[in-house]
């Protein structure tokens, strides 16, 4: 063992302590035991072990005697029910991973998934970790790429840009390839496409900056896949790229909309393969493609159609903008217009919306069965999100002195954000809200949950009553569009469908000057997506295909040759498939020390009785609302909680909140200590979220939840 120094051998003992806390931590399916040594020196099992026969799996070397430091040994224990699987992530389920094994043939995988999983890693570095590895285990690669599986050679293709001149490469892998590897890798997957009549595919376009090189911004088009399931959270599936330094030509979208007509029109088989390696007769599946999902400036390109600012650039219908304070402004008394239908659009019969660049049509005309106009989804995450949220905020916080807020009021609204974070913080949201002077940098999502959940509370003390209810009637018809249940009512989709229309024909008079922008004219026609398709807003939207190329951005490691590099890396990761469990038929608990249930895991949310931001729930029949104390498992899971009195609705304008599950609490009296009941998981609804109020406790049903 070779000398280090006290500070080295300190530096080494930490290092290695944060990697295992890393790892162990990761591991949210697997116990964690410190290891106990008798005076024999013979290890004894955890006293909660449930059973002495059960596989355990210690990490060899990985803390070494120093001196004058203790030991801290840790074993990892298999257990026998099957559910425990390498690479399982602290949100969400990973159904698809690779399970630990105690032999050697397995290290050669389990690196692979820490590689790829990773994508702060280069191939360098896999390298020399492959090299350090090689000594005490023989038989694995030198080389990442053999170690990977690389494509030796990249099947590129020149491709022109749009102005005709050689712009950059192009790559297509095909969706069935893509889809039949899905298959075979989950059996949970599989049984259920093998269920149902058909699968619903939604296909994801969008440009992806990459880096900038001579000056030259190099970028990506991509076209990802997403497969809409009941169960499982399925991550778009990257099927074709094109890289270059500009947008495509025409017929960049040539074999997507090729096998998109072949497979609509046919079934998709595939063989259910089980566990004992037999083969059940082939499973027939039909696919239907239900839309796209770009932004304006991408669908744009796609239908070769004009742009948003134009004059006739609204998409659905043929209303006309004209130029007010220098941008493109729509008339709310022309909302009414014809619509576009599919047959006139194919027919070219709109001569001032279309912008063909050839004689023929553009290739997304080929697609059989497939509404031009309809199908085009208005996304919700640039509509109404970065767009229309973002353009009220901007208004409230730093617009015309008739709607903005006061400095010392804007102050006040950031310390009951910092109240709500401080005591009530619930960790689904992912990106808690900054103060508001940084509200210009928020990201999407940010604008959602403040529109959504926040605004509705923080705002009412500093809007006027006419202010108040209008940004009401945008945020009750985007909660209730977002909502699984509420999406398949009709009646509930056209009251949603009249605020907006309502909300829209009030933002001059609101405002003060004509503003109705294209993202505010598009919320009229917004309902018509989920009529269509009986979806939520957000089962449309481009948040999971954004996730997607934000990891694609870090897969192109340099400027050399990124087109290769991209299709190498995505052809790697094929190795990888994560699907993650949403709705667990089944509650799934978490103990902490001491066997205490500290977490519970059922169709689609999270309990927390330890943190107050999730540990409320909301009642099916009376719609009371609980804070969950205790988790109990006897044979039957029980909710140990106390009730929330319910003291009102919060508001009755535009809609009465208790439709939506708002209302006003009160905490309960600790004078008078309520007895804590015991809550059937059948008799739950949904998670709640509180926000403070004056003395009262708004809350907010979680629309994942629903």
């Amino acid at each position: 063992m070779p000398k280090y120094s006290s500070k080295e051998r300190s530096a080494i003992y930490r290092a290695r302590k944060k990697a295992i806390d890393s790892v162990l931590e990761r591991r949210n399916n697997f116990s964690v035991m410190e290891q106990v040594k008798n005076p024999n020196n013979v290890l004894l099992p955890h006293p909660n072990s449930p059973s002495l026969s059960s596989t355990t799996i210690s990490f060899q070397q990985i803390q070494h005697n120093f001196n004058n430091h203790d030991v801290l040994d840790y074993h990892i224990e298999n257990f026998e029910d099957g559910n425990t699987s390498m690479g399982a992530t602290t949100k969400g389920h990973v159904v698809t991973s690779i399970p630990i094994q105690s032999t050697e043939e397995d290290l050669l995988e389990r690196l692979n998934l820490w590689y790829l999983t990773n994508n702060k890693h280069c191939l360098s570095s896999y390298d020399e970790l492959l090299k350090v590895l090689k000594n005490s285990h023989p038989e694995l690669p030198v080389c990442a790429k053999t170690a990977l599986k690389s494509l030796k050679c990249s099947t590129l293709t020149g491709m022109k840009n749009f102005r005709g001149k050689m712009g950059g490469f192009y790559f297509y892998t095909g969706f069935v390839n893509k889809l039949t590897a899905l298959c075979l890798h989950n059996k949970d997957l599989r049984k259920e496409i093998a269920s149902q009549k058909f699968i619903k595919i939604i296909i994801g376009i969008d440009g992806v900056p990459l880096f900038e090189h001579s000056k030259e911004k190099v970028g990506a088009w991509v076209i990802c896949a997403k497969i809409l399931s009941k169960n499982f959270y399925i991550p778009p599936i990257t099927i074709g790229a094109f890289v270059g330094t500009s947008k495509p030509e025409r017929s960049f979208l040539q074999d997507v909309v090729e096998e998109f007509s072949v497979i609509c029109q046919q079934n998709f088989c595939f063989e259910m393969v089980h566990d004992d390696d037999k083969k059940s007769p082939c499973s027939k599946t039909q696919v239907k493609l239900i839309g796209i999902c770009a932004d304006a400036p991408a669908r744009s390109m796609i239908k070769e159609t004009v742009s948003s600012n134009a004059t006739e650039g609204c998409e659905r219908c043929c209303s006309k903008s004209r130029c007010c304070n220098h941008r493109m402004c729509y008339v709310p008394d022309l909302a009414s217009d014809k619509m576009r239908t599919d047959q006139a659009f194919r027919k070219l019969q709109y001569s001032d919306h279309h912008k063909l660049k050839e004689k023929d049509p553009p290739p997304i005309f080929k697609l059989p069965q497939f509404d031009l106009v309809n199908s085009f989804f208005l996304d919700v995450m640039h509509l109404a999100d970065e767009g229309v949220a973002k353009r009220l905020l901007s208004n409230y916080f730093c617009g015309p002195k008739k709607l903005k807020i006061r400095t010392n009021d804007l102050k006040q609204i950031d310390l009951d954000m910092e109240s709500w974070r401080r005591e009530l913080k619930s960790d689904d949201f992912q990106r808690p809200l900054t103060n508001i002077e940084f509200f210009t940098e928020w990201k999407a999502s940010s604008f959602r949950d403040f529109s959504l959940y926040f605004g509705i509370v923080f705002l009412k003390p500093y809007l006027n009553p006419s202010q108040y209810l209008h940004f009401l009637k945008f945020s009750c018809a985007m909660r209730t569009l977002r909502n699984k249940k509420q999406c398949l009512v009709e009646k509930c989709v056209s009251d949603a469908d009249n605020m907006l229309r309502e909300f829209v024909s009030d933002w001059d008079k609101i405002i003060g000057h004509p503003d109705t922008v294209f993202c505010v004219h598009n919320l009229i026609h917004i309902s018509n997506d989920v009529r269509r398709t009986n979806l939520p807003l957000d089962e449309l939207s481009a948040y999971a295909f954004e996730n997607e190329y934000g990891k694609l951005k870090s897969l192109v490691k340099s400027s050399n040759q990124p087109a290769a590099q991209l299709q190498k890396r995505l052809y790697e990761k094929e190795q990888v498939y994560q699907i993650y469990k949403i709705f667990e038929q089944t509650p799934v608990l978490s103990s902490g020390k001491g066997g205490v249930l500290k977490s519970l895991r059922y169709k689609g949310y999270e309990i927390f009785p330890a943190s107050k931001g999730d540990s409320f729930v909301m009642l099916r029949s009376s719609h009371k609302v609980y804070k969950v104390l205790k988790i109990v498992n006897n044979g039957e899971i029980l909710l140990e909680s106390v009730e929330y009195p319910r003291v009102g609705e919060f508001f009755l304008q535009p809609m009465n909140s208790a439709k939506l599950g708002i209302f006003k609490l009160v905490e309960p009296d600790k004078l008078r200590p309520q007895k804590p009941k015991n809550l059937k998981l059948q008799e739950i609804s949904c998670k709640i979220y509180l926000v403070r109020y004056k003395k009262y406790y708004i809350s907010f049903p979680a629309l994942h939840s629903l």
